[in-house]
């Protein structure tokens, strides 16, 4: 070993990694030590295959230390270089107790291949100039004695100028990376990260990765990976993509299942939980900014049934977990739950999957690509409804094969949680999607929807029943503008009510010019002696005549009655069809003969009562024409 040491070979001392030691591979780790401090050494460093170290390595607070490379190699303790400046370490198929680095700088790579470290590796405040590797390796636990204390690597703080590869790693408790820098990426492809404390799993808070305010320059990569704890990016500074792509992450715990975390991130590409992803707790992107798009297509979003949401804008009813929260998030490019029909999808994709609530509150999006399959399943009367939490979403289109019908968005409207849509109805999602589709060209679809819109309001305003005059003013509002000219935006819809009103009233004047229940409102045709003598005769047992006939036989110049006429005169006040100011109604009963009912006899003021009815519909709907075309009623404009 010493010869080869000095020649800069590699001491070959076996074919496999021993598990005891032999008299022909053991090496003292104090020898070690000594060849990697020795000057005089070659500047390969000490090479070594095949070896059982005895003891452990100590190079703390040393510097100027040659490269360390060890293939199939047992140290039977721990590899320590705390506060030490050395170079590359690089250890392939190898067993170590611990790796103790905190505080040190690698002028080159600390690679760990296919290895097994059996209590963890302390690297907090490392820095390494070229690239870290723990590929393919399994990291156990290491713990002191102290609860808060637990980790499998710990790379808080740490500075990384090239890559880190986590690819295929198994490690048994958290991955620490707080605050650490990697100018690279970090690559945990087909990487396990386990979370198994001793206490009751179902309790479990405790991470598997844990990367608080990290800056990493490249991706971040968890293709195919799995975890069974939380993996968190929090605060963290990410320059290109986030693929989770074919990932399993599971989070048992019924305090904070959460399994994937990138709250308050910033995020340079596009995010990827696509092509077979599944997660079992939350997904959180909260308060994240994505400069591309964030793609959902094929993925699996679940939550454990039973555990309720914490959304206080709906606590007055119980709602289902987010399986993902997008709250506040700002999706520069697309957010796709279904296929967008683009070149690069997977013809065989299927739409996002939700067994859970869907959180998009403040949410900003460019694109919109959905469908009614990617939206979160409807459940069972007896549990949790899954829920779309919508309110302050914003989006400029709906892209794809998203729907653009009223009926189908409204019932991706009607998935919000009933508090929203009730009593406590938030108008924004409606406006948004009214503006949308209005900017895509859809004015009957915006038309259906801006009346929905104005229906969830007035209700909403009915419920709070407290406040009187608001409370009035909804019905008021309903029964006027609402029914009869659909808020503004069914403005000829009026006439379907005045036609039939305007004809029912008429047949009920003839009737009442026939039994003199009509009289002119002239006073000069009222005082002559003809007409007078006509309407009350003065010889006994003469048959009285009605006004209209008296004036038909001795006043021909006079206005005649015409009842459909003078219907439409009282309904419609600003048309002057000198009917209404030539002739009153009286207090007469009026007998009507109705088919399959027969005769109704009616109260003396009924005509005018009829007339007086009919002036006020007549002006009420007068005034909302005026308000509708001088703007006091909203509408959506669609020319």
């Amino acid at each position: 070993m010493l010869a080869c040491a000095r020649k800069g070979k590699w001491c070959e001392l076996g074919e496999e990694r021993p598990d005891q030691a032999g008299q022909n591979n053991t090496i003292r780790a104090e020898l070690v030590r000594a060849l990697l401090l020795q000057i005089g050494n070659h500047e390969s460093g000490v090479q070594i295959t095949g070896g059982y170290i005895e003891g452990s390595i100590n190079l703390d607070g040393v510097s100027k230390l040659r490269p360390l490379h060890m293939v199939k190699t047992t140290i039977n303790g721990d590899l320590s270089f705390a506060d030490a400046e050395t170079g590359t370490i690089h250890l392939d198929c190898c067993y170590v107790k611990a790796i103790r680095g905190y505080g040190a700088k690698v002028n080159g790579d600390l690679l760990v291949w296919t290895s097994t470290v059996d209590s963890g590796a302390h690297l907090f405040g490392i820095k390494v100039t070229g690239s870290l590797s723990f590929a393919n390796s399994t990291i156990r636990k290491y713990e002191d004695g102290n609860k808060d204390k637990k980790f499998s690597i710990l790379l808080e703080t740490a500075f990384i100028g090239g890559k880190l590869y986590l690819k295929g790693i198994n490690t048994e408790f958290n991955v620490i990376m707080d605050d650490a820098t990697i100018t690279g990426s970090l690559d945990c492809e087909n990487g396990h990260f386990g979370s198994f404390p001793e206490e009751d799993p179902k309790t479990n808070t405790v991470r598997a990765l844990s990367a608080y305010r990290a800056r990493i320059g490249g991706n971040v990569v968890f293709r195919s990976a799995t975890s069974t704890g939380e993996l968190t990016f929090t605060g963290a500074d990410i320059g290109g993509d986030v693929d989770c792509g074919g990932g399993r992450f599971k989070h048992n715990s019924e305090i904070a299942p959460v399994s994937l975390r990138f709250s308050r991130s910033q995020i340079g590409g596009n995010v990827y939980l696509n092509r077979g992803f599944e997660s079992v707790g939350k997904v959180e992107f909260n308060g994240t900014k994505i400069s591309g798009a964030m793609n959902c297509v094929g993925g699996a979003f679940r939550v454990i049934p039973g555990i309720k949401g914490t959304d206080l804008g709906s606590d007055e009813q119980n709602v289902a977990m987010d399986a993902l929260s997008l709250v506040n998030a700002d999706i520069r490019a697309a957010l796709k739950l279904t296929r967008a029909g683009e070149p690069e999808d997977d013809e065989h994709a299927t739409p996002a999957f939700f067994a859970g609530s869907l959180d998009l509150k403040g949410t900003s999006v460019r694109l919109l690509v959905d469908s009614k399959q990617s939206w979160p399943q409807i459940t069972k009367d007896k549990e949790l409804p899954n829920v779309i939490h919508m309110d302050g979403f914003t989006y400029e289109r709906l892209g794809g094969d998203a729907p653009r019908d009223a009926k189908t968005r409204m019932e991706w409207l009607n998935r919000q949680p009933k508090r929203h849509m009730g009593k406590d109805f938030r108008p924004q999602p409606f406006e948004q999607l009214i503006k949308v589709l209005k900017n895509m060209g859809h004015p009957e679809d915006v038309r259906v929807l801006a009346i929905k819109r104005e229906k969830r309001l007035h209700r909403s305003r009915w419920a709070k029943w407290w406040r009187l005059i608001p409370a009035l003013s909804a019905i008021f509002s309903a029964v006027t503008a609402g029914w009869l000219m659909g808020y503004g935006y069914r403005p000829l819809r009026v006439l379907w009510f005045m036609i039939p009103i305007a004809i029912l009233c008429g047949f009920f004047y003839d009737y009442g010019r026939e039994q003199g229940a009509f009289a002119p409102r002239d006073s000069q045709v009222l005082l002559q002696y003809e007409v007078r003598t006509c309407v009350h005769p003065q010889q006994v047992g003469k048959q009285p005549g009605t006004w209209h006939e008296c004036l038909e036989k001795h006043v021909k110049e006079y206005p005649r009655f015409d009842p459909y006429i003078y219907s439409f005169n009282v309904l419609l006040p600003v048309i002057d069809l000198f009917q209404e100011k030539s002739w009153v109604p009286v207090r007469q009963e009026v007998t009507l003969t109705l088919p399959y009912i027969g005769s109704i006899k009616t109260y003396e003021q009924a005509t005018e009562f009829v007339v007086y009815a009919e002036l006020a519909f007549g002006a009420i709907v007068s005034i909302l024409a005026v308000a509708l075309f001088s703007g006091l009623i909203r509408k959506v404009r669609t020319d």
